[in-house]
């Protein structure tokens, strides 16, 4: 027997066909009709059928106290406990934190009980937050959209693609594969702007391997060449903010760019050329742009550059539903109905008080303000965090209630473990990176001692005196109420959805406006003591903390590990060899590792695979973030190496 249901990793929410036998999940194939992979999915939702049944948790447990094991517990117990807990709670002590991980509905559900329930603002989503915050705030500040204007679609219909801080190739291989096609079909150039010398950097026309931090200094030389060449559409010049744009940019010759950037002046007037003779532009950036301290700049100087040569967008996302958890309101600054200011009209459609009130965000309910109560859906701060040694201490000091399919190292911290389906265990929809809403299908049936998101939600408000708001008795009783409630999703057919068929968040450009960048340096100084610059990479065969993929026996057969990955320049000349464990510090914390060779490396950097558990990469991130949108500065992290307790310079 055969049955479609979404992928349910990464943002461009794949669909998928599952194949059972004896009513056991056996493999997983592509579905050659679907719009989003055209029938190429990647090798990890292909081996979906190979992790859903290992290390699930699949029953309440509570714990006394830290450190101690837990007990398994009822449905009822465990509610009730929670409840109580959350009755006698000061609201701004409360966290809730949604995922991107589960549909539309439950995360829905969750901003409900937050903002109508328990009356905490200090709702968040995690993905969005620790990922593309800065892109969402930065697209909304130009296009008018907190989502990508563009469409997967628009691939092929460039001549010239720009990637900034992003490898396709490993992050999103169904949009690379469509990257490819359009390069083998029409000759499409690709223009990458990256340190590390990624996958994706192997097929680019113009690989620009820049300094860590510099990104901000090519996007603005390039807009200084276009507007010198009046390379740009005429209406461009009437869009608010172009005089005080190019009066910021004037001082990015090539000079400038090349010297900050490192990067080769002929490679950066080739690539300037590039641009110039294209007819159509697109962009795309990734986390190597957003998790910065100077992001929201550097995202400045890229869609601006964007706005000025009218390039399509084409923005990737982490988690599969991330885009629906902001549409959905999971945010501290925002409601589902919009601004702050909607908050009236929220309350007469909940009947239910909302205050307008900005809270935390999750790295700030962490790093500033600890909370007595975290209450985390299919988000594992114990491991994606910064600091995680902190991180472990305000989850052992709070109540900490886990909602998670997996065990994983943020279970060892949690008073009540209440275990939840996964996505393809799930009806609902979902809204992928692009804002194209699916119906994720549930191809697979899950356990009866499982529960999702809105259930509990509606359950603990049935506790506690709110049962007539939660009066749900299906999931789509919750479609139909959020495109009432979401003014991007009143358009969306629930009907439509229920049958299968995708439908459209809202994409309009609400409008355009260029907002000059500033430049502050770069966000990562070497330094006598910390002369060597960390960063993180993803690989195509694990997925974020890597509770699922790690269950694959196909995927652990490739060659990422947990090792210290160096330029093999950079090993050989100072002596090393592969294996040797390696003493690596920043200024938060040193962790031993053993060393590898990786020509995606450059010469002077360390990279890490951060998927893996043993080489606790989050460890060393320091408390750092980007002001604005508190994203952690998970890249370009100074650091230095040590053997026996002598530091290991960079060789010149």
């Amino acid at each position: 027997m055969e049955k479609t249901g979404l992928c349910m990793y990464c943002g461009l929410g794949c669909r998928l066909t599952y194949v059972f036998e004896r009513g056991q999940l056996r493999k997983t194939r592509p579905l050659k009709q679907d719009p989003v992979s055209l029938g190429a999915p990647c090798i990890k939702g292909l081996t979906l059928h190979e992790v859903v049944g290992k290390g699930r948790i699949k029953r309440p447990l509570i714990r006394k106290s830290p450190w101690r094991p837990p007990r398994e517990a009822s449905w009822t117990e465990a509610l009730d406990l929670v409840a109580e807990w959350l009755k006698d709670a000061d609201p701004y002590e409360v966290a809730i934190v949604a995922s991107g991980k589960t549909s539309n509905e439950d995360v829905y559900s969750l901003v409900k009980l937050a903002r109508g329930v328990l009356g905490t603002p200090n709702i968040d989503n995690c993905c969005g937050r620790l990922c593309h915050a800065p892109t969402i705030l930065v697209l909304k500040h130009i296009y008018g959209i907190p989502a990508s204007p563009g469409y997967l679609d628009d691939i092929n219909k460039l001549d010239l693609l720009i990637l900034a801080g992003t490898n396709p190739a490993s992050n999103y291989p169904v949009m690379f594969n469509r990257i490819m096609w359009a390069r083998k079909r029409h000759g499409l150039k690709i223009i990458t702007i990256d340190p590390v010398k990624s996958e994706t950097a192997r097929y680019s026309d113009y690989p620009l391997a820049v300094r860590p931090g510099s990104e901000l200094v090519v996007f603005n030389y390039f807009a200084k060449v276009i507007i010198e060449n009046r390379a740009y559409p005429d209406h461009i010049e009437q869009i608010p903010g172009f005089r005080e744009y190019t009066e910021a940019i004037r001082h990015f010759d090539l000079e400038v760019a090349s010297q900050i950037s490192g990067v080769d002046r002929s490679l950066l007037a080739k690539a300037a050329e590039a641009i110039i003779s294209a007819k159509s532009v697109g962009v795309a950036n990734g986390m190597g742009l957003t998790q910065h301290s100077n992001s929201v700049e550097s995202l400045y100087a890229f869609y601006n550059l964007a706005l000025l040569l009218d390039a399509k967008v084409v923005t990737g996302r982490g988690e599969i539903n991330v885009q629906g958890a902001g549409d959905m309101g999971a945010l501290p600054d925002s409601l589902p109905t919009g601004a702050m200011e909607t908050y009236m009209d929220l309350s007469k459609l909940w009947d239910l008080p909302v205050e307008p009130i900005k809270g935390l965000t999750i790295t700030e309910a962490f790093f500033h303000e600890p909370m007595s109560i975290y209450m985390l859906s299919a988000m594992n701060p114990a491991h994606s965090m910064p600091a995680i040694d902190i991180v472990a201490k305000r989850l052992e000091n709070a109540f900490t209630i886990q909602m998670e399919s997996y065990y994983n190292e943020t279970s060892e911290y949690s008073t009540v473990i209440l275990p939840t389906p996964l996505l393809i265990e799930r009806d609902g929809t979902i809204t992928t990176g692009e804002r194209r809403v699916r119906s994720i299908g549930r191809p697979l049936e899950p356990a009866a001692s499982l529960r999702r998101e809105w259930i509990i939600a509606k359950k603990i408000a049935e506790r506690l005196g709110y049962g007539d708001k939660f009066s749900y008795e299906t999931t789509w009783s919750i479609t139909r109420e959020y495109t009432t409630v979401v003014p991007a999703y009143r358009d969306v057919s629930p009907i439509a959805l229920e049958k299968g068929e995708d439908q459209w968040a809202d994409k309009t450009i609400k409008r355009r406006r260029f907002r000059p960048p500033v430049f502050r340096g770069l966000d990562a100084e070497r330094t006598r003591g910390y002369p060597w610059i960390l960063t993180s990479f993803r690989s195509s065969h694990h997925f974020l903390s890597n509770e699922a993929t790690s269950k694959s026996q196909t995927l652990s057969k490739f060659p990422e590990k947990p090792f210290l990955y160096m330029n093999p320049n950079d090993i050989k000349c100072l002596g090393l060899r592969e294996g040797d464990k390696i003493r690596l510090c920043t200024r938060h914390a040193c962790k031993e590792l053993p060393v590898a060779a990786s020509t995606k490396v450059p010469r002077g950097m360390l990279g890490v695979y951060w998927h893996f558990k043993e080489v606790e990469y989050n460890k060393l991130v320091p408390i750092q973030f980007e002001t604005r949108t508190m994203t952690p500065q998970y890249k370009n992290v100074p650091a230095r190496l040590e053997i026996n307790g002598k530091v290991l310079y960079p060789c010149r």
